[in-house]
Parts: C-alpha cells; sequence; structure tokens
C-alpha cells in the first residue's frame, strides 16, 4: 500500500508492471503467484529525452516494492528506475527453496546487460538493499558501471560469523526451514501500489521462517562480492543504519577500503536512527538524508 507520508508528493510518474524485456526461458521457474507488491517495475520518462537510468536491486527474501520509494524519489531526479524481481522471491516459500545464488545472479546479470544495451554502460547505475548491493557489485565485475548506490550492504565474510556459517552447513542437509518469529509492523513507510494484505502474504511465506540451504546461497553472494570489490571502478555510496543488527560499521569501512585499492570513490555515510531496512525505514528524515545524498551523488 502507498505510504500516506509519501517523501514524493508531487510524484508525477507512472509503475509500469510489463518490463518490456523478452526474459529467457528458465530464468523464473516460479509457480505461484507473484504478490503485486513484488510485481518487477518500471518507472521510465515518456518525453521523447534521453535520460540515464537507475537499476535497482532488492535483498534477500524481499520484493521489488521495498525499493519503491528509493525509486520514484530518483525518478523524480530525472532518472528512469528499474527493478526487476528476484527468482523464488514474491511468491511461495516453495519456489524460494527451489532457487539459489546461481538463480538471483543469472537474473540480475541478465537485467544488467539488457539495460547497459539499451542505454549505454556509460548510462546506467546500480543500486541495491542488502542482498541486492552483492548483486550489484557482482554485476559491475562484469558490467563497469560508473556508480552504485548500497543500502545496508549485505556484503562480507563476515555478515554471517564462522560459527552461524558451521551450524547453517550442518543443519540444511537436515532442516528445510526453522519456524521464527513475524508480525507485520506498518512503522515502516513503503510506497509501493498494492495492498497490504501482501505484507501478510509474503510474511506467512518468507519471513516466518530460516531456511538454511536460502541462506547459504546468500551467504556465498556475501563473499564473492566482497572479494571482487578491489578490482572494481566504480564509485560506490554506502548507507549504514545505527539500529542494524545485521551489517556493521567496520564492514562497511572495510567495503571503502576495498573498493578504494580498485581506484573508486567510496563513502560511508552513518545513519544512526536507521534500521536495516534503509529504504522504507521507520525514521523518515534518515530516509529523505539518504535519498538526497543518493541524487546528488547520482547527478554530480
Amino acid at each position: 500500500m502507498a505510504d500516506e507520508k509519501s517523501l514524493t508528493p508531487s510524484f508525477d510518474g507512472k509503475f509500469e508492471y510489463e518490463l518490456e524485456i523478452e526474459v529467457p526461458q528458465g530464468l523464473y521457474r516460479d509457480k505461484a503467484k507473484v504478490q503485486d507488491n513484488a510485481r518487477s517495475f518500471k518507472i521510465v520518462h515518456r518525453d521523447g529525452q534521453k535520460h540515464k537510468a537507475v537499476l535497482c536491486f532488492q535483498g534477500y527474501q524481499g520484493y521489488p516494492g521495498e525499493m519503491a520509494a528509493f525509486a520514484k524519489r530518483i525518478y523524480m531526479a530525472g532518472f528512469d528506475v528499474w527493478a526487476p524481481r528476484n527468482p523464488g522471491m514474491g511468491t511461495s516459500w516453495d519456489d524460494f527453496y527451489n532457487t539459489s545464488d546461481k538463480d538471483w545472479l543469472n537474473c540480475a546479470l541478465f537485467f544488467c546487460k539488457s539495460l547497459s544495451e539499451k542505454y549505454g554502460i556509460e548510462n546506467l547505475y546500480l543500486a541495491g538493499h542488502s542482498m541486492g548491493c552483492a548483486l550489484c557489485a557482482l554485476c559491475a565485475r562484469e558490467y563497469p558501471v560508473k556508480k552504485m548506490v548500497f543500502f545496508a550492504p549485505g556484503i562480507g565474510h563476515d555478515v554471517i560469523s564462522p560459527v552461524q556459517r558451521r551450524m547453517l552447513k550442518l543443519a540444511a542437509p537436515l532442516v528445510k526451514r526453522k519456524e521464527t518469529p513475524w508480525q507485520h509492523d506498518d512503522s515502516y513507510h513503503f510506497e509501493y501500489e498494492a495492498p497490504v494484505e501482501c505484507d501478510y502474504a509474503l510474511g506467512k511465506e518468507y519471513w516466518s521462517y530460516m531456511t538454511p540451504t536460502c541462506f547459504l546461497a546468500a551467504d556465498r553472494l556475501f563473499i564473492e562480492s566482497f572479494d571482487v570489490l578491489s578490482s572494481l571502478k566504480t564509485d560506490v555510496l554506502i548507507f549504514i543504519g545505527g539500529k542494524d543488527p545485521l551489517i556493521t560499521v567496520k564492514g562497511c569501512e572495510n567495503m571503502a577500503a576495498e573498493l578504494k585499492k580498485g581506484s573508486s570513490e567510496a563513502r560511508v555515510v552513518f545513519l544512526e536512527k536507521c534500521t536495516h531496512g534503509i529504504p522504507y525505514d521507520i525514521d523518515l528524515p534518515s530516509m529523505d538524508k539518504a535519498f538526497t545524498l543518493s541524487e546528488e551523488f547520482l547527478k554530480k
């Protein structure tokens, strides 16, 4: 459901849910219905002018709608915005369980390639949330975009601890999923075009469980993406929240140090009141700051 406290009250764009890009057979193997807030979307200008584009990647167990508020803001700054859905996400737990890091990365690479051909690599930027930042980094290895924005980046060897990793590897052959407590929290600010019931539906399928094999798949992306940072020549703006239980300031500073080895510019911005969900956070002033800095970074 679009949030009543929008950061873009004058938004005059249109969410389009047909990306008009022919997707290769097998890229999506999902069997369940895609929830409305999880539909891939684009917001593009129809004024006949040439615009740069920002390709957005969602987080682990997430959905494109988590990037809707950011997408609206960046569109209003003059960019076309694209947000494809990750395979296995936004539909059902069964679909999710039958996908892996290879599926998520292949999908990201496909859309990065398609949009680099459509706009030109010099006119394409990337933005990601959590695991979506790992997808950004791995795409940049193949398609050297000039700029990326990371919100609470799931990148690094220490996103999960060595002990947690060993426990997950032991559990994965024995436990398909483990129930975890989840409840809807309407204090977060989403701006997708869908009823709130979609959030409950996804919560029931995804956020009520921990799935060891899938989390290990995400961990492989966390690690691989960190290892490529020093080879990139891409400027990166990194946001970290003070209330984030997963990503640390030290981890983000390590990312910046690795990026600078490759002659990239990297800046870490600490948002004291933000949670892990920076693109849809509880604290609107912090969201506004993150989006304003993102605009300035992408436009300069």
